[in-house]
């Protein structure tokens, strides 16, 4: 059990900001459900699906930071220090949000592999592009699943650091009284486990974002094709479609992995800016509804369709309703998501 001296108590303005952040959030995610759920055409199903699946991803890894896990980075040594319900349990907290970093890159590349596809069904011949897909999406795959057992492998190494918490005390002086409590913990980098499960974590990610680059290049690549079995209309929404997964990964990426790199540079750095630490957190925590909320901005459909969600007719003039068309193909149908 954790005692008094373990309490962190956020500045006032901090903690004002998070919990504004937080109703805007679950805003965005009950608005995005809605769209998604009720204002999809029904034709469009399948990949409303993979949408809904993404956007819930997003969710689960925000609320877990956010609430469950609920860290603080510390500087000047970055020691990272859970506020949340488990706080004790913080390394394990840290291994949940491995997990569902994963499921968010899961959830990322089947979005543009399943584009790939529907689009791949409208032309002859396939490039060498797609078949590398697959072989990058097993990549992925298998570095991911050894990430998640080396990140079992270093729990002892992350749980128990008195010792280590010694060696930062003689580096940087006296540690605030609560970085001894089993809240907080330091990345280590002084065991080859430790660098290995980061090698590892960070081949992940490139894997998972060179899966996804490659199947929207060949999304593109086909939909500029001359031989393609489509419209020109359908074509130009499928691009446009493809754009807008492009800009909700780019939020993704930017968003998670930028101030990641960042803390990662500060545990050798050690800047003492705690300001911008809390900025960087407060991305992270926040980028699933940043990046829900790019696609109900890009994506016309659910646009068009937050807009009239919140029309109200007294002031505003009546427009014609949004038609959900019945057709059966995914891609004919895609004009109504574009």
């Amino acid at each position: 059990m954790l005692n008094e001296t373990c309490r962190i108590e956020d500045p006032l303005v901090l903690s004002i900001i998070h919990n504004v952040l937080f109703i805007l959030s679950t805003f965005i995610y009950a608005i995005a459900f809605f769209l998604l759920i009720r204002r999809c055409p029904s034709s469009f199903r399948e990949f409303r699906n993979y949408l809904v699946a993404h956007v819930f991803s997003g969710l689960l890894l925000d609320y877990h930071i956010r609430i469950i896990w609920n860290v603080s980075a510390i500087t000047p040594f970055v020691a990272l220090c859970s506020k949340g319900f488990f706080a004790e349990f913080t390394v394990i907290s840290s291994q949940i949000f491995i997990f569902l970093l994963g499921f968010l890159g899961f959830t990322a590349i089947s979005l543009f592999i399943f584009r790939m596809k529907a689009v791949n069904q409208h032309v002859d011949r396939t490039s060498k592009i797609r078949k590398w897909v697959p072989v990058f999406k097993f990549i992925f795959y298998s570095l991911f699943l050894l990430t998640l057992a080396f990140s079992i492998f270093i729990y002892p190494e992350w749980r128990w650091q008195t010792e280590y918490k010694r060696k930062i005390e003689q580096k940087f002086g006296s540690l605030p009284p609560f970085v001894w409590c089993d809240n907080c913990y330091f990345i280590r980098f002084d065991t080859w486990t430790s660098i290995l499960f980061f090698i590892l974590a960070y081949f992940a990610i490139f894997s998972a974002f060179i899966t996804g680059a490659l199947a929207a290049i060949e999304t593109l690549r086909v939909l500029n094709s001359k031989n393609l079995k489509l419209s020109a209309k359908t074509a130009m929404a499928q691009r446009k479609l493809t754009y807008n997964l492009v800009a909700v990964t780019s939020v993704h990426i930017a968003l998670l992995f930028i101030p990641s790199g960042a803390f990662l540079v500060a545990s050798f750095a050690a800047p003492d800016y705690q300001f911008m630490s809390d900025a960087m957190l407060v991305l992270i925590e926040d980028h699933g509804s940043l990046t829900t909320l790019t696609m109900l901005l890009t994506n016309n459909l659910l646009r068009r369709s937050a807009i009239e969600l919140f029309r109200i007719p007294m002031f505003c003039p009546q427009k014609t309703k949004i038609t959900q068309g019945t057709g059966t193909s995914v891609v004919v149908n895609v004009v109504k998501m574009s």
